[in-house]
């Protein structure tokens, strides 16, 4: 199971007793199939509340707050003619090391 190293930028106490961290994530150089594992104190937090992640690369990211995990989605490579582009999440193995993803964090 892969999991996601946090490079934390600046804490900043806001929300009354609730911090907010802002950084990137880098996904591990063997993807999880299901996503990264996260978990609190790797953003120094005792429970987050809420994950934000935000593309980067061609890259999406989709958190799943009850497993807590980052889903990496990529454009699927057969588009359909309609011009819609499918995402879908990139392959298990796949290294994605050297992508960072810029987070905001909320927890306490």
């Amino acid at each position: 199971m892969g999991n996601i190293t946090v490079n934390s930028g600046k804490k900043l106490t806001t929300f009354g007793s609730k911090k907010v961290s802002f950084g990137t994530l880098s996904p591990s150089s063997s993807y999880a199939t299901g996503g990264e594992s996260y978990t609190a104190n790797k953003f120094q937090f005792g429970k987050i509340l809420k994950l934000y992640v935000f593309p980067s690369g061609g890259y999406m990211a989709e958190v799943d707050h009850d497993n807590k995990k980052v889903k990496i989605l990529g454009q699927r490579a057969d588009s359909t003619s309609s011009g819609v582009i499918k995402l879908e999440e990139v392959s298990s193995g796949s290294d994605l090391s050297s992508q960072e993803f810029p987070y905001i964090a909320i927890g306490y």
